[in-house]
């Protein structure tokens, strides 16, 4: 089989690019695996199998997404990646910024998980609410310093590998241009693009619901990426009751708890 369409400089460059990043996230996962693993309740290998399996499937959609910018500079063109060094030092800062932001989210999900056994979600931004109160009690809580050294040890680790990534492929001259070896190289990519974006081979996409196949929360959380899955929790964000039919049983309710001072202004049950 001839494989020469794999030494087009794009299709290497997206395809280490979203290697280094899916290995990062594996990584993240396994660490979290055995950071947490005492609280998982008696459940099978085959579920904490099942739940890795499926999460780092959620890993490689993270990664692709991630690079979805660069792929966008590798194609546009005259100012493509390949020959412009403003549009591959663009790409570096692009990276660099959607890494830490993610290795900063991972580490908050981390000390959220440590905290209320559950990865962030949309609810978690209710502790944000007195900023001051929030970080006091992080820096009582946890190391900060020592994370801090340690997140940023990370993040310069692997923006300085994908430099080299860039070096050895985007930035090399091309050595051939036949058509065909393009258009092979663009469908595999393509074929890659969306299978991971899909995440299964089955009629239906990978959602994050799928992740909590086993009643066990910690088997859940393992099988979910913690920055999709606070994405997707972003739906809930929506009122969770009916103001309407508070106000019309408020009186009733209110008389019941033997509220102080009732207020059919605030709706507030204070005793």
């Amino acid at each position: 089989m001839n494989l020469s369409f794999m030494r087009s400089r794009r299709l290497r460059y997206l395809l280490g690019v979203v290697g280094l990043t899916w290995l990062l996230f594996v990584l993240f996962r396994i660490v979290f695996f055995y950071i947490f693993k005492n609280t998982v309740a008696d459940v099978s290998s085959a579920d904490i199998t099942r739940a890795f399996w499926m999460g780092v499937r959620f890993d490689l959609r993270l990664s692709i997404l991630i690079s979805l910018p660069l792929l966008i500079l590798t194609m546009v063109p005259v100012i493509n990646m390949g020959r412009s060094s403003r549009t591959r030092l663009a790409g570096k800062w692009i990276y660099g910024i959607l890494i830490i932001s993610t290795v900063v989210f991972y580490a908050a999900d981390f000390g959220h998980f440590s905290y209320l056994q559950q990865r962030v979600d949309i609810t978690a931004l209710s502790l944000l609410e007195n900023p001051a109160i929030a970080l006091n009690m992080v820096w009582e809580s946890y190391p900060v310093v020592w994370f801090v050294l340690l997140l940023g040890i990370i993040c310069l680790s692997w923006i300085k590998i994908y430099n080299k990534i860039v070096s050895a492929t985007i930035a090399k001259p091309p050595k051939y241009s036949n058509k065909s070896h393009k258009t092979i190289g663009v469908i595999f990519g393509g074929l890659i693009y969306l299978f991971s974006l899909w995440g299964t081979f089955a009629q239906y996409a990978l959602f994050w619901s799928d992740a909590f196949f086993n009643r066990d929360p910690f088997v859940s959380a393992l099988a979910l990426n913690p920055v999709l899955y606070f994405y997707d929790t972003t739906t809930f964000s929506e009122a969770d009751y009916d103001e309407e039919q508070v106000r019309k049983y408020y009186p009733l309710i209110s008389a019941w708890l033997g509220v102080d001072d009732p207020d059919m202004g605030s709706l507030k049950f204070t005793r």
